[in-house]
């Protein structure tokens, strides 16, 4: 136990190495979470990440068209059998799991589980789930989410929390320096976008490095949409999916140092 609290600090203390996993979730469950543990694994193997990130809703299939109960029962237990075996697989390097259907009392939520060493050690629920999530039973959180790893304070948000201050403000000012993003595939009528206006906008002005996961699906017109994935830090892009419409594995490092040194200048002190 000391030894691996060891290796975490000086994982902080030096370079933070972060995956994201741009995936399908086109075919079955059971094929999506294939795909998924394949590209993890290869990915585990190739860059022994301190932190890789899922996409939102990564183990439901973009045809699914049935409420959250329905989809909590249907992929609840695959997808944390999957999480768990990805995180094992991980060592000493944490596992953001992108985001599930998570029953708590009898609400159900779009949640992102963190784990470590196969156990869940945290959870953060969207707190502004969009129109569509609310009509099919998802409901909203209230809580934000830092988590202290190694002296490195992560937060997450769901897709469109991002489009409310309020929730990026709290998050930051808990203390977050890496920001995880899991987001969807786009909408059939969202507009085209340019890099990562939104993601570069917060990275900049909070001192912070946003990590935004995409995935890639099919919409009801049958065309493939997707969501470009990308580390971005206070200075610049760090990392970049090549295609929003392919799976793919995007490895970028950001050096700790640097991040305060920013953070320091701007005016921020780390907690």
């Amino acid at each position: 136990m000391a030894y691996g609290w060891m290796v975490e600090v000086c994982i902080a203390l030096s370079t933070i190495r972060v995956v994201l996993l741009q995936t399908k979730r086109i075919g079955s469950i059971e094929g999506i979470a294939e795909h998924v543990l394949e590209m993890a694994e290869r990915a585990i193997q190739l860059h022994a990440p301190d932190f890789l990130c899922l996409p939102e809703f990564f183990i439901i299939p973009s045809s699914f068209a049935e409420g959250a109960e329905e989809a909590y029962a249907l992929t609840h237990d695959i997808a944390m059998e999957l999480l768990k075996k990805i995180s094992e697989s991980m060592g000493w390097g944490y596992v953001v799991g992108g985001s599930i259907v998570e029953r708590f009392g009898s609400r159900f939520y779009n949640t992102c589980h963190i784990l470590h060493r196969g156990e869940v050690v945290a959870s953060y629920s969207k707190r502004f789930p969009i129109e569509e999530e609310l009509a099919k039973g998802v409901s909203p959180s209230r809580e934000p989410l830092v988590l202290d790893v190694g002296g490195l304070k992560i937060g997450v948000l769901i897709c469109a929390d991002c489009l409310h201050r309020e929730a990026v403000e709290q998050t930051v000012a808990g203390g977050a320096e890496l920001v995880f993003l899991p987001i969807s595939m786009s909408s059939q009528n969202h507009p085209p976008i340019e890099g990562h206006p939104l993601s570069q906008e917060y990275a900049s002005k909070f001192g912070i490095v946003v990590a935004k996961t995409g995935c890639v699906g099919v919409g009801k017109s049958g065309r493939v949409l997707g969501a470009k994935s990308a580390l971005v830090a206070p200075w610049g892009v760090v990392a970049e999916a090549a295609s929003e419409v392919d799976a793919e594995v995007v490895y970028g490092e950001v050096s700790f140092s640097a991040l305060r040194e920013w953070r320091s200048r701007l005016g921020i002190l780390s907690r």
